[in-house]
């Protein structure tokens, strides 16, 4: 039996019981207006495991069981607006989906010129939505910033986009050892390019030993950086001037000495 109650017990436990999601159910159409109001309230979109994070996300979950079209702009508001890492943010990427063609109107506009675009393509992506502004926005972004142009491609799953992937790889490859930013620069489009699927098996096989080498060598370097702030640590703490040039020789002198010993 339904009981109006219901949904103020949401924030209760990090995830609702069956017996609780079915009372809110039960409501329908009526309880989507307390649900959204749960889902964008700021305080819901607070660090994992408070009350208010737990109703929050609690709220999502069930929105998406109703099915109710009303919920849709309160969704993408969360999946718009909510701090990047918050979970609610995670809870809407998988809840608006379930609404199919209904959200492509209104999440588009977020998706071709939003700061969360990302997200967006995400959801448009797996609502099947194909567009090619938003194919035109991940090549343009692709181009001056490798990083966030490859994990744009990775929401958005089109083959098709591997070409200007490739192409961007190849031109990131430098002459010589690469650096750090390099490095995280190849292995982030080179990662991509592995998962959507390169269709030469030969070619596939070569671009997979050269991801292991790129992510052997950042981390030898990732290890260095470590053991540098570490000398440099103890060497201040001596009261060595750090800030001096000659200092430069005397830490990998100790990195050195360190390995070996």
């Amino acid at each position: 039996m339904a009981r109006k109650d219901s949904i103020s017990h949401l924030g209760r436990h990090s995830t609702p019981s069956p017996t609780l999601i079915r009372e809110i159910v039960a409501l329908g159409k009526a309880a989507v207006p307390r649900l959204c109001a749960l889902a964008t309230h700021r305080a819901g979109w607070a660090p994992e495991g408070t009350p208010q994070n737990n109703a929050a996300r609690g709220a999502i979950y069930v929105l998406r069981l109703l099915h109710d079209a009303d919920a849709i702009p309160a969704l993408i508001e969360v999946l718009t607006e909510a701090p990047v890492d918050s979970a609610v943010v995670r809870s809407a990427a998988w809840a608006l989906p379930g609404f199919g063609a209904a959200v492509v109107e209104p999440l588009l506009p977020h998706a071709l010129e939003g700061s969360r675009w990302i997200e967006a393509t995400e959801v448009l992506a797996e609502c099947g939505v194909r567009d090619e502004r938003i194919v035109q926005r991940i090549l343009a972004v692709l181009a001056v910033a490798p990083i966030p142009g490859a994990e744009a491609v990775r929401s958005y799953g089109d083959p098709t986009l591997v070409g200007p992937l490739q192409a961007t790889f190849d031109a990131a490859v430098p002459a010589g050892d690469p650096t750090g930013e390099e490095l995280n620069v190849l292995i982030a489009v080179l990662d991509v390019i592995l998962e959507l699927g390169v269709p030469d098996e030969a070619r596939a096989q070569r671009l997979q030993m050269v991801f292991g080498r790129y992510k052997g060598a950042l981390q030898k370097k990732q290890e260095t950086v470590a053991e540098m702030k570490a000398v440099l640590a103890d060497l201040g703490a001596a009261g060595v001037d750090v800030t001096k040039a000659a200092t430069r020789n005397r830490v990998a002198a100790e990195v050195v000495r360190r390995r070996k010993g």
